[in-house]
């Protein structure tokens, strides 16, 4: 089965949040055979900085709408963005 990566900007409700930590507890709310690729940070201003995400997926149908409502449900993330779509290799 095809897999899709989907890069994302999280931003977090706080300045003060780890993202490490973030990312950690975002992984373990992702639904069933969808992982964390990457890591990394971005920064936005005033202090904040945003968390940037890469994501595996399989790619059917509806997976992305369950990946966006994982994320959004953990605690500490405040907005999510979508960069770039593209398959796995």
């Amino acid at each position: 089965m095809a897999r899709v990566l989907v890069k994302l900007r999280i931003f977090p409700e706080s300045v003060d949040l780890d993202l490490k930590e973030l990312a950690k507890n975002i992984s373990e709310h992702l639904p069933e055979n969808s992982k964390i690729e990457g890591v990394g940070e971005e920064p936005i201003a005033f202090g904040l900085n945003a968390l940037l995400l890469l994501v595996s997926m399989p790619d059917e149908e509806g997976v992305m709408s369950k990946v966006e409502e994982a994320i959004r449900a953990t605690q500490g993330v405040s907005e999510i963005q979508i960069i770039s779509v593209s398959r796995a290799r």
